[in-house]
């Protein structure tokens, strides 16, 4: 899942209630790595991501909350990686997802990479996105999502995190 966004950077749709904004964000300069969690509740945004242009701007329809049952596409977005003299990026990501009772549901290290050639700076995504499902008997409340990068071009590690509120399914009598 590679793709250089370049000089229009990546667009986030906010989801905030009723109304959406959008926030562009550029890339990092080298050496400021960065990795963004992005969750949004369709896999859509990746799939635009792998079929447009690198110079065209990716929508990423921000997921704030989500029911049981539910299922939240999570993908690690990095920016600011280093470069070899080859124009290339090693990069892999650990996830962990922790629960409402900060008890860790999850621990994936080394989950996502992403090793390839690159023009310069710009946004890469790890391979592979995550499908995250809550089932029944999952508690309900603020799950977060922590991507920690590791750079091996340069040794850098940076961190990012997501908040996701779980509410319970309604139910008809």
């Amino acid at each position: 899942m590679t793709r250089l966004l370049y000089t229009v950077g990546l667009t986030l749709a906010l989801a905030l209630g009723v109304s959406s904004s959008a926030l562009g964000i550029d890339p990092a300069a080298p050496g400021a790595l960065q990795v963004l969690v992005a969750v949004s509740q369709s896999p859509e945004y990746i799939k635009q991501w792998m079929s447009t242009s690198p110079q065209s701007p990716v929508t990423i329809k921000r997921l704030h909350m989500m029911k049981v049952g539910d299922t939240a596409y999570v993908a690690f977005i990095v920016t600011g990686y280093a470069i070899t003299r080859n124009s290339d990026v090693d990069l892999v990501v650990d996830c962990k997802i922790f629960n409402p009772s900060g008890s860790v549901l999850f621990d994936l290290p080394r989950y996502a990479k992403q090793q390839t050639h690159v023009s310069g700076p710009a946004f890469v995504i790890a391979d592979p996105a995550l499908d995250l499902k809550i089932d029944q008997g999952d508690q309900v409340g603020k799950y977060r999502i922590v991507a920690t990068v590791h750079d091996r071009v340069s040794g850098k590690v940076a961190s990012g995190e997501y908040t996701l509120e779980v509410t319970q399914r309604l139910t008809t009598g």
